[in-house]
């Protein structure tokens, strides 16, 4: 009988053990992905309750982020006659908000990734309902504008969080229809604050408009205070983060912050330069950049 060729039964072995490797990491990973779909820590598994709230809350921060930048804008005239100045040159005090809208989204994101989601979304919401406290009780132009501009600074951060918390949230089937959701706040709120504010500064003035806008602006930090959570998930965790140490980014990441930051700035700065990203971003500068120039 003639005996099996040596190099035959060598690559037979190896085929066998790599058939028998390839089950074993298979089953590995479905074992993993049972344990993170039954972990409490993990936000894709928390209530539906729960996640609506906190995406409820999202939603009113990113209406505001556009819709309380512009929505002095049917409020000039008034504010041009208070200050003795022309209406063109009151028009000029939403200009630098809009135009630093653009750099608050980009130093956000570093910090988002080194210290997690709710510190990041709640502090300057809580700078920003001040600003635009700041800009009701101005007495001049330009106090008013320098409110506005750190308003627009500020104020964005909503704008880039969402999808960092709708990714952590939400599975990969569920992505499209709640990124639609949201986005609907980019379409709106440019149109919507304008809109209220001048039917309130029709019955009233300004100043009580932009009252109005403050009290707006607490409610929804309230609801980001109450219904906020950190959604950054490290898989493996066991412990539950403190609520009251994650408002301060304390614990939610557990990534080295130094290094985290340099990172994620320079992968900002590499795609910002990107050819496609530049030339989309420059579209974009020239679009905005022509009625903040007006």
């Amino acid at each position: 009988m003639e005996k099996p060729s040596p190099v035959y039964f060598t690559h037979e072995m190896a085929a066998s053990a790599s058939s028998s490797l390839g089950t074993h990491e298979l089953k590995e990973c479905d074992n993993n992905s049972d344990v993170e779909a039954r972990d409490p820590l993990n936000p894709r598994n928390w209530s539906s309750a729960r996640k609506t709230m906190l995406f409820v809350s999202l939603m009113t921060s990113s209406l505001l982020a556009d819709g309380a930048m512009v929505w002095g804008g049917t409020l000039v005239t008034d504010q041009a006659m208070e200050w003795d100045i022309s209406i063109a040159h009151s028009a000029t005090s939403m200009n630098y908000g809009i135009l630093l809208q653009g750099f608050g989204g980009i130093f956000a994101v570093p910090l988002i990734e080194a210290y997690g989601r709710l510190p990041i979304w709640l502090w300057p919401q809580v700078i920003t309902m001040f600003m635009v406290l700041g800009a009701t009780l101005s007495n001049d132009w330009s106090t008013f504008t320098t409110f506005r501009s750190l308003q627009g600074l500020f104020g964005t951060v909503p704008q880039v969080i969402g999808l960092p918390i709708i990714h952590d949230m939400y599975t990969s089937a569920e992505w499209p229809r709640m990124i639609n959701i949201w986005g609907t706040t980019f379409l709106v709120g440019p149109f919507l604050g304008p809109a209220i504010a001048g039917y309130i500064g029709a019955g009233s003035d300004w100043r009580t408009s932009f009252g109005v806008l403050t009290a707006i602006y607490g409610v929804s930090t309230v609801m980001v205070i109450l219904f906020g959570y950190e959604t950054y998930h490290t898989p493996g965790r066991t412990t539950n983060q403190s609520r009251i140490a994650s408002y301060f980014g304390i614990g939610n990441t557990l990534l080295p912050k130094g290094t985290t930051l340099r990172y994620w700035s320079r992968t900002v700065a590499v795609y910002v330069f990107k050819f496609p990203l530049l030339m989309t971003g420059i579209a974009i500068l020239v679009t905005f950049t022509w009625p903040i120039g007006k």
